[in-house]
């Protein structure tokens, strides 16, 4: 088989890829990944299949292979039948852009692109499957996908469960899944539901004491943040000898970023997003302007919040998601508008 990998940019898929080739005859085709961390591995092992940053593809700009390809015929016909990929494709790219430079028309534009190259490349290759490492949520990976049900390709993609550790395939983005069907088939044949140690450990967790309940679920006080950059944090971690040549190299490396050219798919304004190519010095100053904008959020919600709540009286809660990500968009379908969802 075909095959197109997707957002595979850890090194492990190369093993994982070698793997499959040998036991199932899975050749790749074409290949997407953060350039960064894999890409010179990648050409080591496969130096005959294209390689694409998924920065450039978020971008719209070819590998330098299919610079010169021909873009697929983006008509009447085929927006129809992508105009619900493209609502939700419009949305994606706010992670394209936080401070307002990206307009309605320039998304639009940029979504039928994306359309045209993904056409083309399937024409092209003609896989038999495109495989995702995530559920396609980075725009480029979304038109890919859409166009792939759309023609009949098969597609795979891993979903991480709220266990640590454990995924599980599925086909689509929507509908059910192996792990859902399975489910409700014992449930209908009135089987007992065994629970893993994992997963039995993890509803304990969550029925138990506050301070029990996942990391990541609990309210972390603006005092355990602080402790954790503390001058005393600092030097207990210099102390500890065993570990600070560590801890050093992590810090030159964390700074040595601040150096290099960013690996960034923002949209710089003005420019086309094939076109944007941001500094360090831009990208700086943006992700300034975007933590003052956060900041000033932060503190008109604090203004319309009041800690005086009588919980005797009905209620309604909503926990609003992060967005943008992948559990609202496009796992939320329409609702990746939350203000739909609270009406």
């Amino acid at each position: 088989m075909k095959v197109i990998y997707s957002a595979c940019s850890n090194l492990v898929w190369l093993d994982i890829a070698k793997i499959l080739e040998e036991r199932y005859d899975w050749q790749p085709s074409y290949w997407i990944g953060y350039s960064p961390w894999i890409e010179k591995a990648f050409r080591e092992q496969y130096d005959d299949v294209v390689f694409h940053s998924d920065v450039a593809a978020v971008l719209g700009v070819p590998p330098p292979e299919f610079s010169n390809i021909k873009r697929g015929v983006v008509d009447q016909d085929l927006l129809e039948k992508l105009a619900v990929t493209e609502l939700y494709a419009i949305k994606m790219m706010d992670r394209m852009d936080a401070l307002g430079s990206f307009s309605y028309q320039e998304r639009v534009r940029h979504f039928r692109r994306l359309v045209g190259y993904w056409l083309a490349v399937l024409v092209k290759i003609n896989p038999d499957l495109v495989f995702f490492v995530d559920i396609p949520h980075m725009v480029y990976d979304y038109v890919l996908y859409a166009l792939c049900r759309l023609r009949g390709i098969s597609t795979l993609m891993f979903e991480a469960s709220n266990v640590y550790g454990l995924s599980y395939l599925r086909e689509t983005v929507g509908g059910g899944t192996i792990l859902t069907n399975e489910y409700r088939k014992l449930l209908r044949e009135n089987t007992e539901v065994q629970l893993s140690k994992e997963v039995d450990e993890y509803l304990s967790s969550l029925q138990g004491s506050y301070q029990q309940v996942p990391l990541y679920i609990r309210y972390v006080s603006q005092s355990e943040l602080q402790e954790k950059n503390t001058l005393s944090s600092l030097v207990r971690k210099l102390l500890d000898l065993d570990n600070i040549s560590k801890y050093i190299q992590k810090q030159i490396k964390i700074w040595s970023y601040f150096f290099q050219k960013p690996q960034s798919y923002l949209k710089e304004e003005g420019k086309t997003p094939e076109e944007s190519s941001i500094s360090n010095i831009k990208y700086r100053w943006f992700r300034f302007k975007a933590h003052r904008k956060m900041k000033a959020l932060e503190r008109y919600y604090h203004s319309l919040t009041t800690d005086a709540i009588d919980l005797n009286i009905p209620y309604i809660y909503v926990a609003l998601s992060y967005q943008p990500e992948a559990t609202t968009s496009p796992k939320g379908d329409f609702y990746v508008n939350l203000d739909l969802m609270v009406d």
